[in-house]
């Protein structure tokens, strides 16, 4: 039985996962708003934070303002215990955004709460970029309304 509810769960944080980037590359925040905890953290490949899912949706929204090509692209997914690990790659428009990536993602209690990313080639810091964005010409593009 045991063994059951492991796979079971393991199960549902793939579904999860899966929802999450179905969703990012769709731009539908407000399905990412209902995957992401509350305190939902993003860590970049340089180790840097941004926690709390408004505040990370709103770094996203301005990721694909900046790169409307932005994509994530899962080739395999494998899980152990809570976390799912994804490789793959990203695309887009700008050369920082299309690579190989690695993906470990937290699933607690049905929701993601922790997204950390491992590129196989030097590391982007997106979550300063994004986060010093907010203080420059691009923090005046229009944001999508996220319910």
């Amino acid at each position: 039985m045991g063994m059951w509810w492991s796979q079971g769960r393991a199960d549902h944080a793939r579904s999860v996962v899966e929802a999450v980037v179905a969703a990012f590359n769709a731009r539908d925040f407000g399905a990412l708003r209902a995957h992401f905890s509350p305190d939902f953290t993003l860590v970049d490949g340089l180790g840097d934070t941004a926690s709390g899912r408004d505040h990370v949706l709103t770094l996203l929204q301005r990721l694909v303002a900046a790169d409307p090509q932005f994509t994530m692209h899962v080739e395999d997914i494998a899980s152990y215990q809570d976390y799912m690990l994804l490789s793959g790659h990203t695309t887009g428009s700008h050369h920082l955004c299309a690579q190989r990536t690695l993906w470990k993602i937290l699933v607690r209690d049905g929701k993601v709460a922790e997204w950390r990313s491992y590129s196989a080639t030097a590391p982007q810091p997106f979550v300063k970029l994004l986060t010093k964005a907010q203080k420059t010409a691009m923090a005046m593009l229009p944001l999508q309304q996220v319910d």
